[in-house]
């Protein structure tokens, strides 16, 4: 809205220097010495004006803080409440990587096991493959002494 137009609308041009104060418009303080020549009791409105605008805006800020502080405190204490999950998680997951550890422990000495077991298992079937290669040999070995027996 142009400035003429809103000087207009407005009551009194203690008002309109209010206006233009919180707007921070130049003109109110190059005019402000004509709001207490023009009109009686100028000064006198302007400060009142001027104080139930300042009321005004305290009210708001007021408002403002609160409605901010009541979100600040509602994080507050929506991280408390993290605060407390995380600290009861990071002892499960403590308690979950302890129990893994000795779980892991039991694996490691069965595969142990295991192993041990398959390398015994190899080693006699290759004794088991080695005698199959020599039974031949022992065989002759058995019928040669048995004809020597014979003969003697």
């Amino acid at each position: 809205m142009p400035q003429g137009s809103e000087q207009a609308l407005l009551a009194s041009p203690g008002e309109a220097m209010v206006r233009a104060g919180e707007r921070g418009q130049g003109w109110a303080r190059t005019n402000m010495g004509s709001v207490y020549d023009d009109q009686p009791n100028a000064h006198q409105r302007f400060m009142e004006k001027l104080d139930a605008c300042i009321r005004n805006h305290d009210r708001e800020i007021e408002k403002m803080c609160n409605f901010h502080h009541q979100g600040f405190v509602d994080a507050i204490t929506e991280l408390l409440k993290v605060r407390a999950d995380a600290e009861k998680l990071k002892v499960q997951v403590t308690d979950t990587n302890r129990r893994l550890q000795d779980a892991g422990k039991e694996v490691i000495a069965q595969t142990e096991e295991i192993i041990r077991c398959r390398v015994q298992q190899r080693n006699i079937t290759t004794v088991v493959e080695k005698l199959q290669l020599c039974l031949p040999v022992l065989e002759m070995y058995s019928k040669l002494k048995e004809q020597m027996n014979v003969k003697r």
